[in-house]
């Protein structure tokens, strides 16, 4: 008898957290339960303990390893992770991610090109590229419902003026620019706005968001836009320095009454 829930088809990230906790488990459903926690922040502490613990199976040492990695990967924190405390098993797992991101380079040729809202291989890619980028600090750090899986690209594709660049690694989507047209009454022509620019967090520093952002200003003017827009938080250095390189800045009107601002209410 044990303390934690079933293990079934549709357990979730809370019972997962307390089957992974629960040391009467079997070895297979603990790393099952690791599985579907996957880089959940709340398990992160949970996840931590079992890499650290050197009486732990070496196989779900690895496995929580694996989990950390991608969650410090997702909040922009795995240079500065503290591993000092896991295992031998657990730590080569992390040198691995850092190895990986280290690289700064890419393996396979970048390619871009625009998404098609209709294709599953492209509206799971856009559901994965949001996501991850809702998992990091700067996008808030909370992963979006699950139902947005299925919901994004259609939702996407009834919006009059919308359109996603994607940016593929080889095969593999490694960022998108998430676009709409809209018009500027003062110089009476269509813009593009950039709502969102996202690079998974092991390709960042690659140019790949210079190269969405050169794919968006190519698309921008085969459609006559007079403009490019897009909003940015104050405190994100890195995106701000992309945004600066590539012509972008600060919006303003006359000398003295400052830059634009970007105001929300949320309904």
């Amino acid at each position: 008898m044990t303390g934690s829930p079933p293990l079934q088809p549709d357990t979730g990230p809370d019972d997962a957290r307390l089957i992974l906790a629960d040391r009467a488990r079997e070895t297979y459903e603990r790393e099952l339960a690791v599985s579907i926690i996957d880089d959940d922040p709340a398990a992160l502490s949970l996840l931590v303990a079992v890499a650290s613990d050197a009486s732990e199976d070496e196989g779900l040492q690895q496995r929580a390893a694996t989990s950390i990695g991608t969650i410090w990967l997702n909040t922009d924190g795995l240079d500065s992770g503290d591993d000092s405390g896991f295992t031998t098993v657990a730590r080569e797992e992390i040198a691995l991610f850092r190895a990986q991101r280290a690289q700064r380079g890419l393996g396979q040729p970048l390619t871009l090109r625009m998404a098609d809202y209709a294709d599953p291989f492209d509206a799971g890619a856009l559901f994965m590229l949001l996501d991850s980028y809702a998992r990091s600090v700067n996008g808030g750090g909370k992963a979006l419902p699950k139902a947005h899986r299925e919901r994004l690209a259609p939702a996407l594709a009834q919006v009059p003026g919308a359109f996603s660049l994607l940016a593929l690694e080889g095969g593999t989507p490694i960022g998108v620019a998430n676009c709409f047209m809209g018009f500027s009454t003062f110089a009476c022509a269509p813009l593009v706005n950039v709502h969102d620019l996202a690079v998974v967090p092991i390709r960042r520093g690659c140019g790949v968001g210079t190269a969405l952002l050169r794919a968006v200003e190519n698309e921008a003017r085969a459609r006559s836009a007079c403009k490019i827009t897009l909003e940015v938080l104050s405190g994100n250095a890195g995106a701000k320095a992309l945004y600066a390189r590539e012509g972008f800045a600060n919006y303003a009107l006359a000398e003295g009454l400052g830059s634009a601002q970007f105001w929300e209410k949320t309904l």
